[in-house]
């Protein structure tokens, strides 16, 4: 994890099919310069507005669902993900959010 981050890839994009940025839960990859890889899960705040609309229709037979290591966040604008990367990796959040590959 030296280095710059060479490219961001969100893997829902490789998908075959239309994508919905505001109510989507994805991994993202983060590349860096040297070559090392790290991904975590990534959520729009209106998938999890879904999860719990789905939990509280659930009954309940749905009491929870477990979110480890997962960032929530707002939309998957390009440049804001590279901002919240960078902020992570300034203030050490990466490490504990973030699996290398």
């Amino acid at each position: 994890m030296n280095g710059a981050i060479k490219e961001i890839i969100i893997t829902a994009q490789h998908q075959q099919v239309a994508l919905d940025y505001e109510n989507l839960s994805t991994d993202v990859i983060v590349r860096f310069e040297n070559g090392d890889q790290y991904a975590a899960t990534f959520y729009s705040s209106k998938s999890m507005e879904r999860l719990v609309n789905a939990m509280d229709e659930g009954g309940e037979g749905v009491a929870q669902y477990e979110l480890l290591q997962g960032v929530l966040v707002k939309n998957f604008e390009e440049k804001k993900l590279y901002a919240l990367v960078d902020d992570m990796l300034a203030e050490g959040d990466f490490q504990l959010i973030f699996k290398k590959l």
